[in-house]
């Protein structure tokens, strides 16, 4: 999964700080019971913090807020940002080159006439 630099910086401080060896199977990202984040608990996490920002904006408070919504918007931006389709079908793991598509087609629709 690539990275941005900044995020790879950040994550590389952390790491370190954690004394996490790179090269050990360690586990990265784990709960608060020290088990590994399951897929739900991601998505507890996305969900805590898209009710705190309903606060303060209240158009996030009308969305429905869940991690595969973070995964399309990236999907969206590598390719307003110029990225070619199959780049993002590979970042995204996608089987089938017509499910990358699919974010072509969204993006045309979003555009203004």
């Amino acid at each position: 999964m690539p990275l941005w630099t900044n995020t790879a910086a950040v994550l590389r401080a952390w790491l370190e700080e954690c004394n996490v060896d790179l090269r050990s199977p360690a586990v990265v990202f784990v709960n608060l019971r020290g088990q590994p984040l399951t897929r739900w608990g991601v998505r507890y996490i996305v969900n805590k913090h898209a009710r705190s920002a309903s606060d303060a904006c209240l158009t996030v408070a009308q969305k429905h807020i869940h991690p595969h919504v973070i995964r399309h918007t990236t999907a969206v931006h590598m390719l307003q940002a110029g990225a070619d389709p199959s780049a993002i079908r590979d970042v995204l793991g996608h089987a089938s080159a017509e499910t990358t598509w699919r974010y072509t087609r969204v993006n045309l629709e979003q555009r203004p006439t």
